[in-house]
């Protein structure tokens, strides 16, 4: 069959790629592509009128996995070949590449939700919800000179919220694989549909303890170094070594706080030493192209591996070798959001005004 991949620029469908290389990731906020063509100057009637910054969408197969603008073009000659190529990236990449600027830089009482469409508004890209925001942030303000992705990260990271491209050009606020592929990966017998498969287990990010340090306002009931030097440990059983990493909370909170981070960072480190590369024949199953953020079985009972894993990384390819898809899996509870916990206030203390005798609460 015919490789199907279409740049559409302006109603005008351009065609007949001899390569092409599509990256989407969960760790990045935008996906990217390259197209190439290689083509006798005899043949050529019509001039690509292709630009930098001409808005485009990309599909693959009769989908889109792109909806955004040109970053590059290059062209070249080599006797009578040209060589034509063009590059470009979701619209969502703006906010990669763009600072944050919103009125006085600061916001009140405002959901994640708000603060994200407040920024990508600047750059006339939506914004979708499909996961719970939490509560408002009481303030939130921009950091000089920061990024418009960095500042909503800062905020999605303390929600427990991902950021990612919705292959339509804006920016969706979600969760790690609340969607599944029911086709399963198989090296294994008549039933192999994997052309290759490699395990990594890489435990270099993996430590026997965490110790997670913090402070809070002190009150009556816990000041001094109960207030200002507490921690909170967790360990990973796996870790057959003593290792020790110390980590010092971004915010304010509790020793509850610190419970939770220490817990996570041991959870979620475990999990990202296990990535498993995979690469098929072709860029679609029968439900349609593989896609990431989603849940896929894998069953390799060779490199002793047979679970459900979820897809981090895909890159579609086109070559003179034909058509592949290269994907990165890893465990899901990888992008098992740190939610941080909002910081308890120390109460308040003002002088009885009955009495005058003491300090009271409010």
């Amino acid at each position: 069959m015919t490789p199907d991949v279409t740049l559409t620029i302006a109603g005008t469908r351009y065609g007949g790629w001899k390569s092409l290389r599509c990256r989407r990731s969960l760790e990045e906020a935008a996906g990217a592509f390259e197209l190439g063509v290689s083509e006798i100057w005899p043949e050529q009637s019509t001039p690509r009128e292709i630009r930098p910054f001409d808005a485009c969408a990309l599909s693959i197969d009769g989908e889109v996995v792109i909806t955004g603008a040109v970053d590059a073009i290059s062209t070249g000659m080599m006797a009578r070949d040209h060589y034509f190529s063009v590059s470009g990236r979701d619209k969502s990449a703006d906010l990669v590449d763009c600072s944050a600027v919103h009125g006085k830089g600061e916001w009140r009482n405002a959901r994640l939700d708000q603060i994200a469409r407040d920024l990508a508004a600047a750059n006339g890209i939506t914004v979708k919800v499909e996961a719970d925001v939490g509560a408002v942030f009481p303030q939130w303000a921009i950091q000089e000179g920061e990024t418009a992705f960095a500042c909503i990260e800062r905020a999605a990271r303390m929600r427990g919220v991902l950021l990612l491209p919705d292959g339509a050009g804006g920016l969706v606020l979600g969760k790690a694989g609340t969607q599944r592929i029911g086709t399963a990966l198989v090296l294994d017998g008549e039933e192999t549909n994997v052309l290759e498969c490699v395990v990594r287990n890489d435990a270099t990010q993996r430590f026997q303890q965490y110790i997670v340090k913090g402070q809070r306002a002190g009150t009556d009931d816990a000041y001094g170094s109960a207030a200002s030097a507490m921690k909170a440990t967790a360990s990973d059983a796996g870790v057959k070594r003593v290792r020790t990493l110390v980590v010092v909370a971004d915010d304010e909170t509790d020793l509850a706080g610190l419970k939770k981070r220490a817990e996570w960072e041991a959870t979620v480190r475990a999990a990202r030493a296990l990535t498993v590369d995979v690469t098929v024949q072709g860029w679609s199953h029968p439900g349609g192209l593989w896609r990431m953020n989603r849940v896929v079985p894998l069953r390799a009972p060779a490199l002793r591996i047979e679970r459900d894993l979820l897809i981090r990384d895909v890159e579609y390819s086109l070559d003179r070798g034909g058509t592949f898809t290269r994907m990165t899996l890893t465990p899901v509870e990888a992008y098992t959001p740190q939610i941080a916990p909002p910081a308890r206030k120390a109460p308040r203390r003002k002088r009885s005004r009955d009495t005058g005798a003491g300090d009271v609460f409010s």
